[in-house]
């Protein structure tokens, strides 16, 4: 398995993106054509984008996790074209940031549990590979937002002090919580498809600071996504009693919303900690959650894993649980 699993809405809610707006650029486009008999001007697909963004929530409503699949997959390259023709419009870049960190979790992670579970090694590996590369393509993005933003970037990686301090300086608003949180679930996920590079994981640590500054802008973000991400990365450096900490404030602002809290807390910490009634427990309580329509592709989603966490044997065999 990999380093951590970590999403809500936010994750879903731009997976179907792309496709949610091709009608809307089109549409708008042709209308402009017919009335004027000329090309849109850019400003049509910069407003795309905006729309986009803006109704991007309302496909977590979605319950049919094979629809969301083949829609999300295909609307990825209408937002690669608009950012090719808006390069600038930090609408498009927030949602292809979100929206390949979220397909790389979402589904690519997916089609490679799938691959194990059918004992099929190499298709894992390619599947692997293509999560690698979105997580990585995500993070490409994301640092061509923050280069529109605040200038430094590179240089504040120098070390944790200067991080800390061009993030004080640069993203002060509670506004900010939202691309600075994906920008570092980009790190981070790619870690987690990347373990075996030493250059990668040597950058985890990008990845924590970012999001330990989310938390002090926004700790509610995404119903405690932020700190659902934390609680992985920390269990994932076997900081186990931060972690716990972090699950805990999760599930807590959660309220019982943030299914995958309990997913993530199940496969990151009780299953290292061996704590096999935790496990189970966790798990369970994912497949008792019951409908949530403000975000159903999500809930959809963590109960497709945990049925497969407790299924297959496969998944527990690092967890060396006893009796």
């Amino acid at each position: 398995m990999g380093l951590f699993e970590a999403g809500s809405r936010g994750v879903f809610s731009v997976l179907l993106a792309g496709a949610a707006s091709l009608c809307t650029a089109s549409c708008a486009q042709e209308y402009v054509y017919i009335q004027t008999g000329n090309f849109p001007r850019p400003m049509v697909f910069e407003d795309a984008l905006t729309w986009t963004r803006e109704a991007s929530s309302t496909v977590n409503t979605m319950h049919d996790f094979e629809a969301a699949k083949e829609a999300a997959y295909g609307g990825m390259g209408m937002l690669e074209g608009l950012h090719l023709l808006v390069p600038d419009d930090e609408d498009g870049l927030i949602l292809l940031l979100k929206a390949w960190s979220g397909i790389a979790f979402a589904f690519m992670d997916d089609e490679r549990e799938e691959a194990l579970d059918h004992k099929d090694e190499a298709m894992a590996a390619y599947h692997e590979a293509r999560a690698r590369a979105g997580f990585k393509r995500a993070r490409f993005y994301g640092e061509e937002l923050f280069s529109h933003r605040a200038k430094g970037y590179k240089a504040a990686t120098r070390n944790a002090d200067t991080l800390r301090a061009w993030l004080k300086g640069n993203f002060t608003d509670k506004e900010d919580a939202e691309p600075l949180m994906w920008f570092a679930f980009s790190i981070v996920g790619r870690v987690a498809f990347d373990l075996d590079n030493p250059e990668t994981v040597a950058e985890l640590w990008i990845g924590v600071e970012v999001l330990e500054h989310v938390v002090k802008l926004d700790p509610e973000i995404e119903n405690g996504t932020a700190y659902t991400m934390l609680g992985a990365t920390h269990a994932g450096l076997q900081q186990y009693d931060q972690a716990k900490t972090d699950f805990d404030n999760a599930i807590r602002i959660g309220g019982g919303k943030l299914v995958t809290a309990q997913l993530t807390m199940a496969e990151r910490y009780y299953c290292p900690k061996r704590d096999k009634k935790g496990y189970f427990a966790a798990l369970n309580a994912v497949l008792a959650a019951g409908d949530m329509p403000e975000q159903r592709l999500s809930v959809v989603l963590a109960k497709r894993r945990a049925r497969r966490y407790l299924d297959n044997k496969y998944w527990q065999q690092d967890c060396a649980f006893e009796g």
